[in-house]
């Protein structure tokens, strides 16, 4: 009976270990889902982010891509644009810092390509992903060139960055990341705007909700209901990982341009947080930017990307303000 009993249990301790064993790789890879970085071809995987998925036919301007710099190079910088933007407002930003001897990776969410289908149909996970991919380039680079790695983000491509720091930091992963530029930062919106997230929660996903943006500027004539949720989501996750409990803990320095004017985000929230952080902890900078002398065909105070936007003197001086913040400090040893 007894050794029965012993075989019973051996055999149920192999089972259990063999199955253990095979579902390793599965494991792996639901891990490196996350942050994905690995000894993967460079070109393979800015190919697979530039790759539609099923029938989706993409813009050729609006996929993700590098901008070349003269050596011997400063920095490589990642760029994200914001919601319903084309990738491509983001190349006046790509070209200063190329002048200052940056690598740039102007990346391209999903749902941003040019493809009206692909836009009805993205969820969060994919954004994360893609963000996930577009750092691992970025950083490898970094590591390979020896010189530091920094981030620009526009709006909600803020809120992305802010997402994966969190995951980083839960997965207890080394940030690569010295220094961020934070443009009209959509970290918190308007109150009288809030009242939207509760209402696309009963809209089909594939709605498209007209956008009042400028079309040069905009991806696609409309925004998702699916988009949106996205944003949402990653919008309250936000606030309660940082307005609930300000602190710059885990983050790198980062430099916020932002309009007190600004339509959509919240300047009064966000100027006050600011003023809250720690003096002596917060590595936190922010710089009221004006958009008043716009030459664009409607004046939106968001918008604050381009010298169309932002007018010739501000564009001068909002380039200043980004170049001065990349060189300022002691001189890095990766140089």
């Amino acid at each position: 009976m007894l050794k029965k009993a012993r075989k019973v249990i051996f055999f149920k301790i192999t089972k259990f270990a063999a199955i253990w064993i095979a579902s390793l790789p599965l494991l792996t890879a639901v891990y490196s889902r996350v942050l994905p970085c690995s000894k993967t071809n460079q070109k393979e995987m800015l190919n697979k982010l530039n790759k539609p998925q099923g029938s989706y036919k993409y813009d050729l301007t609006e996929l993700n891509q590098w901008f070349s710099s003269s050596k011997p190079y400063k920095g490589v910088s990642l760029l994200i644009h914001g919601l319903n933007n084309k990738p491509s407002t983001m190349n006046p930003l790509a070209l200063h810092l190329s002048t200052l001897g940056h690598l740039t990776l102007r990346g391209s969410l999903r749902g941003h390509r040019g493809s009206l289908e692909e836009s009805k149909n993205v969820i969060i996970s994919q954004w994360r992903e893609d963000l996930d991919l577009l750092y691992c380039l970025a950083s490898l680079k970094s590591r390979l060139f020896k010189i530091p790695f920094t981030i620009s983000c526009y709006s909600m491509g803020c809120l992305l960055f802010l997402d994966l720091f969190e995951r980083m930091k839960d997965l207890k992963k080394d940030n690569m990341v010295k220094k961020a530029i934070f443009i009209s930062p959509a970290i918190k919106v308007k109150p009288e705007l809030s009242w939207f997230s509760h209402l696309i929660k009963v809209l089909p996903s594939n709605w498209m909700i007209p956008s009042s943006n400028i079309r040069s500027y905009r991806s696609q004539h409309g925004t998702s209901v699916s988009s949106y949720k996205a944003f949402f989501e990653l919008l309250d996750k936000n606030y309660k990982n940082y307005f609930t409990r300000p602190s710059s803990n885990g983050l790198p320095e980062i430099l916020t341009l932002l309009n007190p004017k600004d339509e959509l985000v919240d300047a009064r929230s966000i100027i006050s947080f600011f003023e809250k952080m720690p003096k002596k902890q917060t590595k936190w900078k922010l710089i009221k930017v004006e958009n008043e002398n716009a030459t664009t065909i409607k004046h939106i105070n968001h918008l604050l990307l381009d010298e169309e936007s932002l007018g010739k003197v501000n564009w001068q001086q909002w380039k200043k303000h980004i170049s001065l913040f990349l060189k300022q400090g002691k001189r890095s040893t990766l140089y």
